[in-house]
C-alpha cells in the first residue's frame, strides 16, 4: 500500500472534462488498496464554470476528501458578469473581440499569475501539511490546469524535500496552450510565466502529460531535464460509464459532438459538407446535436450552414453526456488551436463504439485512425470529409457496423492507466 494526496481543483460537484481525470484516477488507485487523499476547495468558494452533482456518487468511499476555503477573484468576476460568463475551456463562451473582453483578458493575463486561481494557494498549502503530517503522506500529484495548482506542490517540494515524492500531471500546456495569445500577455508576464513553468519542471520528481507532443514542449523549457523524468498517460475512459448507456434503434442518422467548441476550432468545412450529404440521402433524416458550450458566432455560422438539422443542447451531466455518444451514428471530433492537442472526449468516443471523424489531423486523429475507430482530416480536405460522410450515412441504411480495434482501445481504459500511476508511487 502506498500514500499518495491527490492536489486538485476540480473536483465533483465541478462539472467538466477537468474533472475526470483524478475522479477516476484515484477510484482505480483505491480499488488497488492504495491510501488516497484528496485535497480540493470547498465549493463554496470554488468558480466552477459548470456543476455536475451526479459526479459526486463516483467518489470511491475509500478516499479521504479534504477541502478548504478560497479567496477568488473569479468569484468577483461572475457576480458582475453573471456566472454563465466565466470562462470555459478555450474561452469558448466568451465574446474575444469586445472591448470589455479584451480588458478582462488582458487583466487576468498580466496582474493575475499564473492564473485567478492561485488564490487557493495558501489554503491548500496549509491544509497539505497538516494532511502530510497526520496521515504520513509520500506521494503528492498536483494536476493542472489551473498551473496555480503546480505552485502548491513546488512549496510542498521545497518544504519536504526528499521526504516526499512529487509528481507535477499536466493535462494541457503551460505557455503554449492554444489560447494563451487570447490573454495579451505582456513580455514581463510572460517571463514570470516561464519562470513558473520552468520551476516546476526542474524541482517535480516526475512530470506526467496528456501527450507525447505536450511531453516535447516541456522538454524545450530547461536544459536540465531529459525525456526520462516524463511519462505520457493519456485521459482516457472509465468502462464502468459505458455499461448502462443502450444504443436505440432509429431511423435518424445522428452526429453528436460534446463539449466545448470556440471560434478557433473553424469546423465549417464539417458542416457545409454535412448539408451536401442531407442532398445527396433527400429521403434519410440527419440531426445534428451538439452537446455543451459553443460560441455565437459558430452558431450562427452552423445554423447558416444547416438550418434546423442542429440541436444546441446546453451542459448536461456526465451520465447524459456519455448517452448521447452511445446513441450516436458519428462522433464529431475537433481539434482547435493546436494539433497536438488531444481532447479527452476522444477516448470516451473510443469507447462509445461508434464511428468517429476528426477535423484537424494530429494526434487526436492518429489515435482514433490506430484504433481503427473513424479517421481524420485537414479542414482543406472537404471532397475527403464528403466521401466519408458519404460512406457513413450509407453504411448506417445498410446496416453494417463499425470493426474497431477493442484491444488497442482497452489501452486508455482509466483502470489500466492508474496501475502505471501507481507504479510511479513512492
Amino acid at each position: 500500500m502506498k500514500k499518495v494526496l491527490v492536489i486538485t481543483y476540480y473536483w465533483p460537484p465541478s462539472g467538466g472534462a477537468g474533472v475526470q481525470r483524478w475522479l477516476k484516477n484515484s477510484k482505480y488507485l483505491a480499488e488497488l488498496g492504495h491510501e488516497v487523499h484528496v485535497l480540493t476547495l470547498d465549493e463554496n468558494s470554488a468558480s466552477y464554470p459548470v456543476e455536475d452533482l451526479t459526479l459526486e456518487k463516483e467518489i470511491h468511499p475509500n478516499i479521504t476528501v479534504h477541502k478548504t476555503k478560497s479567496f477568488e477573484i473569479l468569484q468577483m468576476y461572475s457576480k458582475l458578469f453573471g456566472k454563465k460568463n466565466l470562462p470555459h475551456g478555450g474561452f469558448a463562451n466568451v465574446e474575444t473581440k469586445s472591448l470589455k473582453s479584451r480588458l478582462m483578458r488582458f487583466i487576468r493575463g498580466n496582474f493575475f499569475l499564473p492564473d485567478p486561481r492561485k488564490g487557493w494557494n495558501k489554503f491548500a498549502i496549509k491544509k497539505a501539511k497538516e494532511v502530510v503530517h497526520k496521515f504520513g503522506i509520500t506521494n503528492i500529484i498536483t494536476t493542472s490546469p489551473p498551473h496555480s495548482t503546480q505552485l502548491i506542490g513546488l512549496t510542498l517540494k521545497k518544504t519536504y524535500k526528499n521526504k516526499v515524492n512529487w509528481i507535477a500531471d499536466f493535462r494541457d500546456p503551460w505557455t503554449d496552450i492554444f489560447y494563451y495569445e487570447l490573454l495579451n500577455t505582456s513580455k514581463r508576464a510572460h517571463k514570470i510565466n516561464l519562470k513558473y513553468e520552468r520551476s516546476v519542471l526542474e524541482n517535480s520528481d516526475h512530470i506526467i502529460t496528456a501527450a507525447n507532443q505536450f511531453k516535447e514542449l516541456f522538454l524545450e523549457k530547461s536544459v536540465i531535464i531529459d525525456s526520462s523524468k516524463f511519462s505520457v498517460i493519456n485521459n482516457g475512459f472509465d468502462p464502468a460509464d459505458f455499461g448502462k448507456a443502450i444504443k436505440k434503434d432509429t431511423n435518424e442518422f445522428i452526429i453528436t459532438y460534446t463539449g466545448t467548441m470556440s471560434d478557433h476550432y473553424e469546423p465549417q468545412v464539417f458542416f457545409r459538407n454535412v448539408q451536401k450529404v442531407t442532398e445527396q440521402f433527400p429521403r434519410q433524416k440527419i440531426k445534428v446535436q451538439i452537446v455543451g458550450t459553443i460560441s455565437e458566432n459558430l452558431q450562427k455560422d452552423i445554423v447558416k450552414e444547416i438550418g434546423d438539422k442542429v440541436e444546441f443542447i446546453s451542459y448536461v451531466p456526465h451520465e447524459k453526456a456519455v448517452e448521447y455518444m452511445v446513441t450516436s451514428n458519428l462522433l464529431l471530433l475537433i481539434t482547435g488551436g493546436n494539433e497536438a492537442s488531444i481532447p479527452g472526449k476522444v477516448f470516451e468516443y473510443l469507447a462509445a463504439d461508434c464511428p468517429i471523424i476528426c477535423i484537424g489531423k494530429g494526434d487526436a486523429s492518429s489515435i482514433v485512425e490506430n484504433c481503427k475507430a473513424g479517421k481524420g482530416f485537414d479542414r482543406s480536405e472537404g471532397e475527403e470529409i464528403l466521401f466519408f460522410l458519404n460512406e457513413t450515412v450509407h453504411n448506417h441504411i445498410s446496416n453494417s457496423t463499425l470493426t474497431s480495434n477493442k484491444n488497442e482501445i482497452n489501452n486508455f481504459s482509466r483502470k489500466e492507466q492508474s496501475k502505471i500511476i501507481a507504479n510511479l508511487l513512492k
